[in-house]
């Protein structure tokens, strides 16, 4: 399998969590822990010289930058827009939800609700 995950995530006790329960179910992981490194990374799949990722595990509540700002930057660009982007937070707002929707996220997970069990099971699902 080894499908790449990039991980955008600001609390490093979840980074961590995510980054060690993937990689144990054989996931490739990569992480940024701001809006700017995001975009940094992002910048860098574009130009071809970073590997794409299969999935992007985006918070939306981040320090410096909205994820729906990077949502919107991976969507508009050719080489990263058919990338699957999951919302991972902890933050429920229907007009938030109708935001992400309409800029094309791929699913919506609130970080209370899911195990990362069931987190891998959504992902393989997803990724088939």
């Amino acid at each position: 399998m080894n499908e790449k995950i990039l991980i955008v995530e600001d609390d490093f006790p979840t980074l961590t969590l995510l980054e060690e329960g993937l990689r144990m179910k054989n996931f490739q992981t990569d992480s940024a822990t701001s809006g700017k490194e995001a975009l940094e990374k992002i910048e860098e799949i574009k130009k071809g010289n970073r590997e794409k990722p299969d999935l992007i595990l985006l918070d939306i509540l981040l320090p410096d930058i909205s994820g729906i700002e990077i949502l919107k930057e991976i969507r508009k660009n050719p080489e990263t827009k058919d990338i699957k982007v999951f919302a991972f937070t902890n933050f429920s707002d229907p007009e938030l939800n109708q935001k992400l929707i309409q800029e094309k996220i791929d699913e919506i997970l609130l970080k209370v609700d899911v195990s990362l069990d069931q987190l891998v099971e959504i992902i393989r699902e997803k990724l088939k």
